[in-house]
């Protein structure tokens, strides 16, 4: 079994979090693991291309969300039925929210595993398609969440890595969160969209934040209350609009204790298919990758790809 490992995922510890745990996991798969160190996004993309060329089945991410989202976007863009493809994970990174809620029965040395594959099973994946700032087409995929708001600009903040944010990943990943978090609250201006959901719901509002997900859980300690299962044919959208500051510190503090249902300003629907549509430019964020446009279609593809548990 091959593990595609990013060298930069947990703040470049990656490799060193690899190999005290490297040994641990073989014995538990009862296999070796090949190991592809990548030094760059494009050279783990012809890895993974030239393993499903190969005919491999079996895929196992080395890294944080992004690694996992990369190796999910290429297999879904370049495997002929991502449906056979199984894909697993070793929590390298910081967040690992692909991992949550993390089980201590799937942990090595306080590191999250998915790596399964006997008990695999098919999961839904999230598309997203839109035109970014050249209107160049763009379709890319998650198996978490992604967001639209609030959420994807203090991402945006956070993936750019200003000099207070690095020294605070350096003590904790949730302070580094935080202060992002505290600082998109103080300077994030709620943006105009319409949002249509199924073709049986629409709403023009301001948004503060939208949250479409297969997951509850996003950025460190923040969680929704509202009922997912990652086969279960729908995702949830979670939207807060027209939140003044006070309210937005409040709905950050229910969100730490896993409480979004019933917050002022707020709707949650399901739905398979939902647009967002705006005037100006806005940050899609999709399991931590970002894109930007104006207008963007997500659409829910039903057991598009299997998993470890």
């Amino acid at each position: 079994m091959r593990l595609f490992l990013n060298p930069n995922a947990g703040y470049s510890t990656a490799h060193q979090k690899w190999q005290r745990i490297s040994d641990s996991v073989e014995e538990r798969l009862d296999r070796s693991i090949e190991v592809e160190t990548a030094s760059s996004e494009e050279e783990c993309v012809e890895h993974v291309k030239e393993a499903i060329r190969a005919g491999e089945t079996g895929f196992l991410a080395g890294g944080g969300d992004g690694t996992v989202n990369l190796l999910l976007n290429t297999i879904m863009n370049e495997a002929p039925d991502p449906g056979e493809i199984t894909l697993g994970a070793i929590g390298l990174g910081t967040s690992n929210d692909f991992h949550k809620p993390f089980s201590g029965e799937a942990m090595i040395r306080g590191i999250p595993l998915r790596i399964d594959f006997v008990n695999a099973r098919p999961v839904d994946v999230i598309r997203m398609e839109c035109r970014n700032g050249s209107s160049k087409p763009v379709t890319r995929y998650c198996l978490c969440n992604a967001s639209i708001g609030i959420t994807a600009e203090a991402n945006s903040l956070y993936s750019s890595r200003p000099l207070l944010i690095r020294a605070l990943k350096r003590f904790s990943v949730n302070a580094a969160i935080t202060a992002v978090a505290l600082k998109t609250l103080f300077t994030y201006n709620n943006l105009p969209v319409l949002i249509t959901g199924d073709d049986r719901w629409s709403e023009a509002c301001k948004a503060t934040n939208l949250g479409i997900i297969k997951n509850p859980h996003f950025a460190g300690n923040f969680r929704y209350d509202t009922p997912v299962a990652p086969d279960d044919g729908r995702f949830v959208v979670n939207l807060s609009h027209d939140l003044s500051l006070i309210q937005r510190i409040q709905l950050l503090i229910r969100l730490q204790r896993g409480r979004f249902l019933g917050s002022p300003n707020t709707r949650s629907e399901e739905a398979t298919r939902l647009t967002v549509s705006a005037k100006e430019t806005f940050a899609v964020e999709m399991d931590g990758e970002l894109e930007f446009t104006r207008s963007a279609e997500f659409t829910l593809l039903p057991k598009a790809i299997r998993c470890c548990q």
